[in-house]
C-alpha cells in the first residue's frame, strides 16, 4: 500500500514543487517509463467506432453497402472514388447531413484534437508540430485509410506527454 493517491492532481505532500508530475507520469504507457493508466477522457471511442462502421454502411467499389438507404447521409459508395479525393473530403457528405451522429463526430475530433495541440504546448512544438498521418488530415478526411486511429492518435499524444514530463523532470 502506498499511503498516497498517486492519481491526486493536488499532490499528497505539502512539499511538492510539481504536484501533478505523479500523476501525469503515471498516466502515460508502460513504453514511455508511465504507470500505463489511461484515462477515459483521453480515449476516442465513439470517434473510432464511428471510423470503422461507416466506411462499411456506405460501402465500396469492391463491397455492397451494409445500410443502402442511409447514402444520402453517409455518402455513399462513391466517398471512395478517387478522383473525388477521399483522403480530403471522405466525411463532408456525413458532416453536411446534420444528423447528431455527425455532430458528435466533430465534436470528437475536436476534442482529439485539442488533446494534441495541448500535448505540442508542453513541449514547445505548437508553431512547428512534426509530421502526423493522423492529424495531418482536414476533419472531413481523418481516418480515410488509416488502421487503428485511436492507437496512433494516442501514441502521439503520449509521446508527446512524455517528452513534456522529461522537460518538467528537469
Amino acid at each position: 500500500m502506498l499511503a498516497a493517491d498517486i492519481l491526486n492532481p493536488e499532490g499528497d505532500f505539502p512539499e511538492q514543487p510539481d504536484p501533478t508530475f505523479t500523476r501525469d507520469r503515471f498516466s502515460l504507457k508502460h513504453s514511455h517509463g508511465g504507470g500505463g493508466f489511461r484515462p477515459t477522457v483521453e480515449c476516442i471511442p465513439f470517434l473510432n467506432s464511428l471510423l470503422s462502421a461507416l466506411p462499411a454502411i456506405s460501402g465500396s467499389t469492391a463491397q455492397a453497402p451494409l445500410w443502402p438507404s442511409l447514402a444520402p447521409i453517409t455518402g455513399g459508395w462513391s466517398v471512395n472514388d478517387r478522383d473525388s479525393k477521399p483522403e480530403e473530403q471522405y466525411w463532408t457528405t456525413f458532416f453536411a447531413s446534420g444528423c447528431r451522429m455527425a455532430r458528435e463526430m466533430q465534436e470528437e475530433i475536436a476534442r482529439i484534437r485539442r488533446l494534441r495541440d495541448e500535448a505540442l504546448e508542453l513541449v514547445r512544438l505548437a508553431a512547428n508540430p512534426p509530421q502526423s498521418a493522423v492529424f495531418d488530415q482536414p476533419d472531413e478526411g481523418i481516418g480515410y485509410r488509416i488502421g487503428k486511429v485511436q492507437k496512433r492518435a494516442l501514441d502521439e499524444i503520449k509521446g508527446l506527454h512524455a517528452k513534456g514530463l522529461e522537460r518538467r523532470a528537469e
